[in-house]
């Protein structure tokens, strides 16, 4: 019995460690995508930017 239960004991450490680390890994993911997400909207903003620019040159252009 004390053999069994010290094996329980460590396969309940065990799983506790890999639970751990997907919580660690999750965590990463999520951060990582979070970012990847940031330089998407980064570059839709920079996108838009330059096509309002081009625009108002336009209309610029178009007054004189």
């Amino acid at each position: 019995i004390d053999d069994a239960m010290s094996i329980v004991i460590n396969l309940i450490d065990k799983v506790r460690m890999l639970d751990n680390d997907m919580i660690r890994l999750m965590t990463k993911i999520n951060l990582i995508l979070e970012e990847a997400e940031e330089k998407d909207k980064d570059k839709i903003s920079i996108v838009v930017e330059k096509k309002i620019m081009k625009n108002q040159k336009k209309g610029v252009n178009k007054n004189v």
